[in-house]
């Protein structure tokens, strides 16, 4: 008997431990991926004034979850949304959680297997932001989970192509990660009807010594010091798409040859070189071919107009060293639409972004206390702007002619002295209705007020709205 008891007791012993230790189930959640997703959506057309309701998903749970739409800001049992292609992580403007992206440059799903070298670049994670995606729509989504990040779409057949990068997103709840790729979209006319993606969790520690990073067609690295022009012989220079410099000290005569010589070159990486310049030497400044370009790790200001008049249209800081943004640094630039200021950013000068035609929503960094003047200056698109810090004053014209303005966002409850009127043409109301509005911190409307000059008071009161949260 006893011996019968024993062997009952190994044997439940055994189906317990493989319980387990099972590949497939684990204690607390779904089985174990990789996960392959199709998730149904909303019609997304996103004519003006109609919009679908966003569709959740929890990573954790490998399901969709009911949210109410008044407890989406506060609930932590989703982790990232769509409406149709227009992604939202729990983040930023969308939610408390502790969401956000990151976009790799490798379609290697297999081989990433730790976020660890991705949160060195602080600066290229994105949280979710408000945004107008269509006229009278504004939403909040994610920058990098949008058209131009995990997705683009033809301007003439309004076909829609996603993108076969491997996107980080780190999860609502917890310091926890997951690797997402898009698979495919589905839908007719620019409407998405469903989205299938594949996801699994990967490690917080560790490196991806797994990961195959296939260079591009035209792609040319060039480490060590010296100049690129003993580097890449004049032939070869007029071949080139795209640059990576790598333990390179850059001086302007390097730019001078990317100009001169590189006439077909497109996107330039310098994350792991450093610059050797003077604040006013030229850079990339009227520079037409080159349409990304990624600064220094280690870059602490950017000089007079470094990168103005130029046909830019991304510009990323990696790093979180960047203190001092210079004089028209980016002005006249009038394709440049993406663009994130690191959190170390302190100081910005005059004209920074005057007439940059393309530029839409901008996020100011909290160690920002003075928006000069012209700052924002015939921005004739830009539709949102978010100060994260306490802003003591606006300069002239620092928003003047910004005919696309639809707000500004302010997240202190003191309120910013002006420097005359600042916003000039800028359309509070268009066509017999409000269009222009002011969010402020709950209980801080009349101070806000109180400090405006432009409006007699009692017309001003409604372009003020409070924040809820």
């Amino acid at each position: 008997m006893k011996n019968n008891l024993k062997f009952i007791f190994m044997l439940l012993a055994l189906v317990s431990l493989q319980s387990c230790d099972k590949k497939g189930k684990g204690p607390d959640g779904p089985e174990t991926g990789p996960f392959n997703v199709e998730i149904k959506t909303p019609n997304s057309s996103l004519q003006e004034g109609t919009v679908g309701e966003f569709v959740y998903f929890s990573f954790v749970n490998n399901k969709t979850v009911e949210v109410k739409a008044a407890d989406v800001a506060s609930s932590s049992e989703w982790d990232i949304a769509f409406l149709g292609l227009e992604g939202r992580t729990n983040s930023g403007e969308s939610g408390k959680g502790k969401g956000s992206v990151y976009k790799t440059n490798t379609n290697d799903f297999d081989g990433i297997e730790s976020a660890e070298p991705f949160l060195k670049e602080p600066g290229l994670w994105e949280e979710d932001i408000r945004r107008e995606l269509a006229p009278s729509v504004v939403l909040s989504t994610n920058p990098l989970l949008a058209q131009g990040g995990w997705y683009t779409k033809d301007a003439e057949s309004a076909a829609l192509k996603v993108s076969d990068r491997v996107f980080i997103i780190r999860i609502a709840k917890e310091n926890r990660y997951v690797k997402l790729q898009l698979i495919e979209a589905k839908g007719k006319d620019g409407a998405v009807e469903s989205v299938r993606f594949r996801y699994d969790f990967i490690k917080d520690k560790g490196g991806n010594s797994k990961l195959k990073i296939v260079p591009r067609e035209n792609e040319k690295v060039v480490t060590g010091e010296g100049r690129l022009s003993e580097k890449i012989s004049e032939q070869e220079a007029g071949t080139i798409k795209y640059l990576v410099v790598k333990n390179m000290a850059i001086r302007q005569v390097d730019f001078s040859f990317i100009k001169n010589k590189m006439k077909t070159l497109e996107e330039i990486d310098m994350a792991d070189a450093t610059f050797d310049l003077d604040y006013d030497d030229s850079v990339l400044k009227d520079n037409k071919t080159v349409k990304k370009f990624i600064a220094p790790r280690n870059l602490e200001s950017v000089g007079r107009g470094w990168f103005g008049y130029c046909n830019l249209e991304t510009i990323v800081f990696p790093g979180t060293s960047l203190k001092r943004i210079g004089d028209g640094a980016f002005c006249a630039s009038q394709k440049l639409k993406n663009i994130k200021l690191p959190s170390s950013v302190e100081s910005i000068e005059n004209n920074a972004f005057w007439a940059d035609m393309a530029l839409e929503h901008i996020i100011i960094p909290a160690g920002v206390e003075l928006i000069p003047e012209g700052m924002f200056l015939s921005c004739r698109n830009l539709k949102s702007v978010t100060f994260l810090g306490k802003i003591r004053s606006i300069g002239y014209d620092a928003f003047s002619g910004c005919s696309s303005l639809r707000s500004i966002r302010f997240l202190t409850s003191t309120p910013p002295a002006y420097e005359g009127f600042p916003f000039e043409g800028v359309p509070f109301v268009k066509d017999g209705k409000q269009y222009f509005r002011f969010y402020v911190p709950k209980g801080s409307a009349q101070a806000y007020l109180k400090s405006f000059n432009g409006f007699k008071k009692d017309e001003l009161i409604v372009f003020f709205q409070e924040d809820e949260k």
